[in-house]
């Protein structure tokens, strides 16, 4: 399916309610694999990736995936999203949001990308839907969607099936890699958040004046 980056708008979120800063503390995610598509796969590079984010504690992370059914990961092979899903929560559970923060900022240095060059904020902030895609089978499309509001900031709604905390993590760790900037991730309130139940959550990200 052809991608299309979002056309520029003008810098206003006043109709869009109210933006905070995502809590350091954040709730345990109420995620439930069982809406994710019985088909559905996620790429070995993405669930290696996760455990190459948990440092010493890899053969905790090995072991929870095991628990879920998944175990001798391949780059190049491919497992089941609803199993995969089940794992993060768990590991939120015992470990703790930020460790999901921590694993999404990990994902792009793992992970096959979109073929293009990433060389300004707007077209990393198209990466993520194609990115995606690109890791994920059987998986409804334009999962990820984005809304330019200025030339340094976006709007970018996440639909998958993993928690708000890594989808976060994800945003980061994008910006820091392709771009080599660090950026602020603040949640859209009147969007909802998926670890309350909606189907999607909503983040403005804004690039610094350099």
């Amino acid at each position: 399916m052809p991608w299309h980056p979002a056309r520029v708008q003008p810098a206003d979120f006043s109709a869009r309610a109210r933006i905070r800063p995502v809590p350091t503390e954040a709730p345990e995610t109420v995620i439930d694999e069982t809406k994710v598509p019985e088909n559905a796969t996620v790429s070995g590079g993405n669930i290696l990736s996760m455990l190459a984010a948990m440092g010493p504690f890899r053969k905790r992370g090995e072991a929870i995936l095991a628990e879920h059914g998944i175990s001798q990961i391949g780059v190049e092979h491919w497992y089941p999203l609803r199993a995969y899903v089940a794992a993060l929560r768990t590991i939120s559970t015992k470990m703790g949001p930020n460790t999901l923060l921590q694993i999404g900022k990990q994902i792009p240095n793992h992970i096959p990308l979109p073929p293009n060059v990433f060389d300004t904020f707007e077209k990393v902030a198209g990466s993520f839907g194609p990115a995606f895609d690109m890791n994920h089978r059987g998986f409804p499309p334009n999962a990820i969607t984005h809304e330019m509001t200025s030339d340094r900031s976006t709007l970018i709604t996440t639909g998958t099936p993993y928690p708000c905390e890594f989808d976060r993590g994800v945003i980061q760790g994008f910006f820091q890699v392709l771009l080599g900037t660090r950026v602020t991730v603040t949640h859209d309130e009147a969007g909802g958040c998926k670890n309350d139940g909606s189907e999607t959550c909503t983040h403005l990200v804004m690039m610094p004046l350099m």
